[in-house]
């Protein structure tokens, strides 16, 4: 026997960077910068200092940036970030910001 099952499918692809994030205040909200989207095999996100200077990659999901570079707080300011990710179904999306 056989049987067919309709499964809606809606591809959004598309992923999301907030544009703040509050690390060290130890409120548990916001304390780290991270990446979230639907549906992703590989991703890649780089930090980079008002000088250009890289202070946080990562290569997982999971992974968050927690305001620290080379295990010292940065200050408060604006960061610039480059993201990348690869969804399941092979397409790549880029986002700077």
């Amino acid at each position: 026997a056989k049987s067919k099952i309709n499964v809606p499918v809606f591809d959004p692809l598309d992923f999301f960077v907030p544009s703040a994030f509050s690390p060290g205040n130890n409120d548990g909200l916001n304390d780290k910068l991270n990446v979230f989207g639907n549906g992703i095999k590989k991703f890649s996100l780089l930090v980079f200092n008002r000088w250009g200077e890289k202070v946080y990659e990562a290569n997982h999901l999971s992974q968050g940036w927690d305001g620290t570079y080379k295990g010292e707080p940065q200050p408060s300011g604006v960061y610039s970030f480059s993201a990348e990710v690869e969804y399941l179904n092979g397409e790549r999306r880029e986002k700077k910001g």
